[in-house]
């Protein structure tokens, strides 16, 4: 019991110890800090500008989140203290510098153009967790039909990095999804008014077909059921809806089971968290709310 005691209490240091950690290393890049860094990146001056653009960082720190770094400063053929980057901006270097010293950063505010850059230098540099952020933030961005076009084309750019470009593909689908509501005709018509390239002709190919397979999250169907009114047929449990003014429950969410044989009536979750029954299963009284 007492060696077992000792064990826990082991471990329970060494995740206190780690915690500290990465909670320090943030620090080491603050004016403050009277850590030196080793290792200075610069960047090609931007037009107008007479000051050089660099980013600043330990050595050591960056050989333990990626291999590549490791190799560059302590293998072989060890790099200098200066490394000029060509492929990346000083805003995305220095981004990709943050998240490996765990500095806070407010993702949401990043764009798509910055996230491509970032998911380009995590996958040269072998920053795999890198990756999966940069995946995650592609899936909050928003798209408006004024930059729809430049979104796919970006996906199209970047099909050498399959994982980034479905994940911009998906998100330009829930677009066209949500702006026609699925339908075929009406992205068609949007695609109508763009210069036709044989680019855009691509994009538009495997934007129809990631249409036709791509669910909608809400009602599970290909063919999104958004503004549909509810029936026995369309009744999808775990489905948010919405009430017809005058008819419906005000208070509806989510559906839960039809009820009774035929179905006439039906159970669902309420707004403010019990369970409504025996509600009236008629497309006039309540419709399906996906977005």
């Amino acid at each position: 019991r007492s060696a077992y005691n000792c064990l826990i209490h082991f471990y329970k240091r060494k995740i206190d110890l780690s915690m500290m950690a990465m909670l320090n290393v943030a620090k080491c890049l603050d004016s403050s800090s009277i850590i030196p860094t080793d290792v200075r990146f610069v960047f090609n001056n931007e037009i107008g500008s007479e000051s050089k653009q660099e980013v600043r960082a330990h050595k050591f720190v960056l050989a333990l989140a990626s291999n590549v770094f490791e190799k560059e400063f302590y293998g072989t053929l060890k790099e200098k203290d200066e490394i000029k980057i060509v492929d990346a901006s000083q805003e995305a270097f220095q981004t990709m510098i943050y998240f490996i010293y765990n500095k806070h950063m407010d993702w949401s505010k990043f764009d798509i153009s910055l996230l491509s850059s970032l998911y380009y230098l995590s996958d040269k540099y072998d920053i795999q967790n890198l990756q999966v952020k940069v995946l995650s933030s592609i899936s909050e961005q928003k798209v408006s039909k004024e930059d729809f076009l430049g979104v796919a084309n970006l996906a199209e750019v970047h099909n050498l990095f399959p994982p980034f470009s479905e994940a911009i593909y998906d998100v330009a689908v829930l677009f066209l999804k949500t702006e026609f509501g699925g339908s075929f005709e009406a992205v068609v018509d949007f695609f109508s008014e763009t210069e036709p390239t044989e680019n855009n002709a691509v994009i538009l190919h495997k934007i129809m077909a990631r249409m036709k397979a791509l669910k909608c999250k809400n009602c599970k169907q290909s063919s999104c059921l958004d503004g549909k009114g509810l029936t026995s047929d369309n009744f999808v449990p775990g489905a948010r809806v919405t009430w017809v003014e005058g008819k419906g429950h005000s208070m509806i969410d989510r559906l839960i089971a039809t009820q009774g044989e035929p179905a006439k009536t039906f159970l669902a979750s309420l707004i403010d968290g019990t369970t409504g029954g025996r509600l009236t299963l008629k497309p006039n009284y309540y419709k399906y709310k996906c977005f």
